[in-house]
């Protein structure tokens, strides 16, 4: 390998500079022109043309992109099939039953201090949440309506589910919650 030295400080530079590295003076790259660019051997350009070019190689190629696009088209359409499904909800209720009188039970319960339990099914409890949030739906997004809420209990996790319209298309939202008893409080 050619080392360039400077003219000024005779320092060797390497053979891709073009400024010396020390001080800066302009190399003399005559030099490198005398000596000749080593060639490509016919056999070793045929090889790596071959391989380049190799129509078993390219079909492979191929394969493996189109089974890739199936995969990944197979993946996005069950993912939106799971988003589009509801969620196993019960039907609507009918409008003509009237819903529990939980919000008087519970004020009863906080002023008489009393030790009495207060049970409800989720049917109650959805009959119930449905009354509470008409009232409420005003206030809420114009864009999603607000169509009900529903509860559903399991052993000691809570779902509550929405269900939303975005122009006539229902949309379900579930948070859970778990409840537990720890040295005699509620914790979620």
């Amino acid at each position: 390998m050619i080392k360039l030295i400077c003219p000024e400080c005779r320092r060797e530079n390497e053979p891709e500079r073009i400024y010396c590295h020390d001080c800066g003076a302009r190399l003399d790259r005559t030099a490198l022109a005398k000596i000749a660019p080593k060639g490509e051997n016919a056999k070793e350009t045929h090889r790596r043309l071959r391989t380049m070019l190799d129509p078993q190689r390219a079909k492979m190629r191929l394969l493996f992109f189109k089974t890739s696009k199936v995969i990944l088209g197979a993946l996005v359409t069950a993912a939106i099939v799971q988003m589009v499904l509801p969620p196993d909800v019960p039907p609507r209720p009918k409008m003509g039953d009237f819903p529990p009188q939980i919000n008087l039970d519970l004020e009863n319960a906080t002023l008489n201090r009393s030790t009495t339990s207060l049970q409800y099914t989720e049917t109650q409890v959805n009959a119930y949440l449905g009354n509470a949030l008409k009232s409420k739906q005003a206030a809420l997004s114009k864009v999603l309506q607000f169509e009900r809420a529903i509860v559903k209990f399991d052993q000691n996790v809570c779902f509550v589910t929405a269900e939303r319209s975005l122009f006539g298309f229902s949309l379900f939202t579930t948070t859970s919650s778990q409840v537990t008893l720890q040295n005699g409080t509620l914790a979620a």
